[in-house]
């Protein structure tokens, strides 16, 4: 998918300029009011007049068919020259209805950003060089003749990363280290002699610099005088077509840090330094929160007003810390008619299809009323199909403490949920009841655990009641299932690395430890899809191992005979 923002591969940009600037328009011009010169016998411009009207015919067709890809979604940053960009696309007709999605990055406007120069000139830096060892980190046999031009790409762009530490006065690499084996950059650490590009690349800092300043105290601004939630509700309500609204905690569209180090282009640099932050902006950030939670609850209620209806919504941001001037203020937060927004969040939603909600930390206990008002209010569509569900690891899943972590909250939600027309879910770090788990792995074709903690119950009991139910309605249907970290249930407290009891091991160990390991996981899900390649239980087969607790493994014979065929199996399909 492109944005509004981006070009097409390949594409030369004057070429686009003529498509969507000339022949956009509504009328070819006459060529019925040139001179007489162009109008004389054999002239060429007469002559070639004909062909010219098809070049135009044809350009336009090619308007036509590209519009749908180039124009498939709108990527809205809190900047009013973003906003009016994305309004001046939403109030041409042809080029509103293309769009089927929009992403409003909604991150990054702590003013503590601000503090310095050289703290933004090591965060930029920084930026560029994790992305530089994640890239060289994929090449683990860069000795291999076809990755010759990989490692070729990969020494230039660490060659231009070492000349842009120089020129802003950083230490790019540390005497004596391996290839690509780079530091992070060290503002303290001044080069003795001047570079020849440092007055060139120190004015792209500084001015990057500035703009991102302005950017930052006008999107505040922005924000608290309410203008754009107004004004991206007039820009959204000209969509007719609108299907997905996307909510993430990033500044901006991001850039590829590969086109600033691989091409040594000096106005991409510019424009990643402007930006100030490629990634998702996941600190504390109370300004942003309070003035983002009207528009996650009004937004969807205006759009259903105007007609369109939503069907995919993504929060990759959620209000989760208060304000430091409310402190002692008030006991939660709360909207000023909040039960009317939530009703009338409910109704507008219920054409929802597919919801992904990422919760990055702990939510505030100022928060929590109107966090589960609206994941209950979003959960309640009748036509949702998709569902993933991703909150902070919680430290403790046990006890009076587990009652206060996101995890159980969100739990507790989804217990009283029923995933009726549920078809795939994705669920991390929940905490959640036997009877919920069940009732998801029953109903779902596809589903993915990772790190969910079993409060009550077994998961051999779990994984049984899977099984009873796809055997009493003869279900043959495959289904996916992924399970990871798996934690809880007889796994109990030693997974959270907790001191136990003479009497608690013993009881743990009677109800058996139900299998951890990669290799019981993989068997679980191969049961659990009725593939017919494992006829037991695992977690069953796992049973009273009371060596697993006092570090021995000692499996049973049928057991290691199951666990060593299956690993012969996987190794034999990798390499094959």
């Amino acid at each position: 998918m492109m944005n509004s923002t981006q070009q097409l591969d390949g594409m030369p940009t004057e070429l686009l300029e003529q498509i969507f600037g000339h022949f956009a328009e509504s009328q070819l011009k006459d060529l019925h009011t040139l001179d007489d010169w162009k109008q004389g016998h054999k002239s060429p411009w007469r002559e070639c007049s004909n062909v010219l009207q098809s070049l135009r015919l044809v350009c336009r067709r090619f308007h036509d068919l590209t519009s749908p890809m180039l124009f498939s979604y709108l990527s809205i940053s809190v900047e009013q020259s973003s906003v009016e960009k994305a309004d001046k696309v939403s109030k041409q007709p042809h080029l509103a209805s293309c769009i089927r999605g929009v992403i409003i990055h909604a991150g990054l406007y702590d003013l503590r950003m601000l503090d310095s120069l050289d703290q933004h000139s090591n965060r930029i830096s920084s930026e560029l060089a994790d992305f530089l060892k994640l890239l060289s980190g994929k090449l683990t046999y860069m000795e291999y003749p076809e990755k010759y031009h990989e490692r070729v790409r990969v020494a230039a762009m660490e060659k231009n990363l070492e000349k842009l530490f120089e020129t802003w006065g950083q230490s790019a690499k540390i005497p004596g280290v391996g290839y690509l084996d780079l530091e992070t950059p060290n503002i303290g650490h001044k080069s003795d002699t001047l570079h020849p590009d440092a007055p060139r690349y120190r004015k792209i800092l500084e001015d990057g610099y500035k703009v991102f300043k302005e950017c930052m105290t006008q999107g505040r601004q922005y924000l608290k005088t309410g203008a754009f939630a107004s004004d991206l509700v007039a820009c959204l309500v000209r969509l007719p077509h609108l299907e997905t609204v996307e909510m993430d905690a990033q500044r901006r569209a991001p850039m590829d840090p590969g086109d600033v180090l691989e091409g040594n282009d000096l106005e991409a640099l510019g424009r990643f330094v402007e930006s100030g932050l490629q990634g998702a902006w996941k600190a504390p950030e109370s300004f942003r929160d309070v003035y983002f939670a009207p528009i996650m609850t009004t937004l969807p209620a205006k759009l259903c007003d105007a007609g369109i209806r939503l069907r995919t919504l993504r929060l990759s941001m959620f209000p989760f810390t208060r304000l430091l001037s409310e402190n002692g203020t008030g006991d939660s937060y709360r909207l000023p008619d909040q039960e009317t927004s939530m009703k009338s969040l409910t109704d507008a939603i219920r054409t929802l299809e597919s919801v992904t909600v990422n919760m990055y930390y702990e939510t505030d206990p100022y928060w929590k009323e109107f966090a589960d008002d609206f994941l209950r209010a979003v959960l309640s569509s009748p036509a949702l199909r998709e569902l993933e569900m991703f909150v902070p690891l919680p430290a403790r899943a046990f006890g009076r403490q587990a009652l206060e972590t996101t995890a159980y909250s969100v739990g507790r939600l989804l217990s009283a949920w029923s995933p009726e027309r549920l078809r795939r879910v994705r669920l991390e770090n929940l905490i959640l009841q036997e009877a919920t788990l069940s009732s998801i792995l029953i109903r779902c074709h596809n589903v993915w655990l990772d790190g969910v903690y079993l409060r009550d119950g077994l998961w051999a009991n779990v994984v049984d009641k899977v099984i009873e139910a796809r055997s009493s309605e003869k279900r043959l249907d495959q289904r996916s299932i992924h399970l990871r970290h798996i934690r809880g249930g007889e796994m109990g407290h030693i997974l959270l690395c907790e001191q136990m009891t003479a009497t608690e091991e013993r009881e743990y160990e009677n109800m058996g430890y139900g299998g951890t390991e990669p290799v019981v996981l993989m068997m679980a899900e191969e049961y659990l899809r009725g593939s017919g390649k494992v006829q037991r239980n695992p977690f069953r087969e796992h049973k009273n191992n009371a060596s697993y607790f006092s570090g021995k493994r000692v499996c049973h014979p049928a057991a290691a005979t199951i666990q060593v065929t299956v690993v012969c199996t996987l190794v034999a399909f990798f390499f094959t």
